[in-house]
């Protein structure tokens, strides 16, 4: 009895194990070492940054706002009024060991829609387009202390009709990511977890540009179209 006893013990702690062993990085935005704003689509992107995931395209203004609540403002111009907010869903984007491609990151951790808010709600801090989230972010595979590669993705979820990145994507709606980064330390095992890293820059959000292929079908179209338009006027002159 007391040998199955035992042996039951051991097969508990050995499930746990896994648990235990994966490292941790913090989903939080507006802190020490790591703040970025996302932004909504830019009129003009003075600063374009072309990036590829799950098979679509975005261009984006990529870089440091100068909003001087930050640590470090910037000088990217992003469009005033364009911060994101209520309504806009935010998620890591991670894989294990560093220098990863953006397109190897698969989703990771909790889906955050609480932002900093201008006037009323919690959390209140006056600022617009930083999330809010004190969550830990558990990634697979990656044992603490060792690196990884994680990125963001943001996308505007339609009142909570679209759940996920990929989901945007699919429906066309205006989604984007950031630029990698790598964490080199996981925390876990009582280790305080990392915040991002600071090589994430401030993003706008672009919908998805039509593939080559589907621009061209689409001029050859336009053209078809305005040929026999011209072909029609011709006769009828005659």
């Amino acid at each position: 009895m007391r040998v199955k006893t035992s042996c039951s013990v051991i097969a508990l702690l050995a499930g746990a194990a896994p648990v235990y062993s994966q490292g941790q990085v913090s989903m939080s935005d507006y802190s020490s070492s790591f703040t970025i704003q996302i932004f909504n689509w830019q009129p003009v992107i003075a600063n374009a940054v072309e990036l590829s995931y799950g098979g679509y395209t975005t261009i984006e203004e990529m870089g440091t706002s100068p909003n001087l609540q930050l640590n470090s403002p910037g000088s990217t111009a992003f469009a005033p009024g364009s911060a994101l907010g209520t309504g806009y869903s935010v998620q890591l984007l991670a894989a294990p060991g560093a220098g990863d491609a953006l397109s190897t990151l698969v989703p990771t951790g909790p889906v955050i829609t609480t932002w900093y808010t201008p006037a009323g709600g919690n959390p209140t801090v006056g600022l617009n387009g930083f999330w809010y989230s004190t969550a830990n972010v558990t990634i697979s595979g990656v044992a603490p202390g060792t690196a990884a590669t994680v990125a963001l993705a943001a996308w505007d979820n339609e009142g909570g009709l679209v759940a996920s990145l990929a989901a945007a994507q699919g429906f066309g709606g205006p989604w984007g990511v950031s630029i990698t980064g790598n964490v080199d330390q996981l925390g876990g095992n009582g280790v305080r977890p990392p915040n991002l890293p600071s090589s994430i820059e401030s993003f706008s959000l672009v919908a998805e540009i039509p593939e080559p292929g589907t621009m061209a079908l689409g001029l050859l179209g336009a053209s078809a179209f305005l040929f026999g338009t011209r072909k029609w006027r011709w006769s009828k002159i005659s």
